[in-house]
C-alpha cells in the first residue's frame, strides 16, 4: 500500500459484503436453532454457534472500529511468529507510538502470506490508546485508502 510517509491520512470503509455474510450466517443459524424439529441437542448447538458467530463478529467490530474512527499508520516489526494448527501462524510485533512510547500486539496471520520474524508491517492503532492496535491487513470488516496529501 505504500511507505508510511504515504499514508499518513487514512480513510476507512466498511466492507458491507462481510458484514452481510456475517448477519445472514447468524440469521441462518438462529432460523435453524428455532425451527428444527430434531430435537433439544440439535437446537441447543445451533443456538449456540449462532451466539458464537455473533460474538465473534460484534468483538471485531468493536474493536476495528474504534481503530478506523481516527485510524494512525506506523511501521512496524515481528518479534516472534508461531505456528499453529494447519499451518496458521500468529505474530507478535512491536512499534513506536507517535508520544514515542513502543508498544506490542499480537495477530492471527493465517497460512496465505508468508511472515518472517524481523518482518516490517504497517500497524494502525487507535489515535488516543496506541494499546488497540492491528495490522493493517489483518481488518476483517473494514478497508482503507490513503487520502489528502
Amino acid at each position: 500500500m505504500g511507505d508510511i510517509g504515504s499514508m499518513q491520512s487514512l480513510r476507512a470503509t466498511i466492507r458491507i459484503y462481510v458484514v452481510a455474510l456475517a448477519l445472514l450466517l447468524s440469521a441462518t443459524l438462529a432460523f435453524l436453532a428455532i425451527t428444527t424439529k430434531d430435537g433439544l441437542i440439535a437446537r441447543f448447538f445451533g443456538g449456540l454457534w449462532c451466539s458464537i458467530t455473533a460474538g465473534v463478529v460484534l468483538s471485531a467490530y468493536r474493536k476495528e472500529s474504534g481503530i478506523a474512527q481516527n485510524p494512525v499508520p506506523v511501521s512496524g516489526t515481528v518479534i516472534e511468529v508461531k505456528l499453529g494448527n494447519r499451518g496458521r501462524r500468529t505474530v507478535r510485533y512491536q512499534f513506536v507510538a507517535s508520544d514515542g512510547t513502543r508498544y506490542e500486539g499480537q495477530s492471527d496471520w493465517g497460512v496465505v502470506k508468508p511472515i518472517t520474524l524481523g518482518s516490517d508491517l504497517v500497524v494502525l492503532y487507535k489515535l488516543l490508546d496506541p494499546s488497540v492496535n492491528k495490522p493493517l491487513t489483518r481488518f476483517l470488516l473494514y478497508s482503507f485508502q490513503p487520502y489528502g496529501s
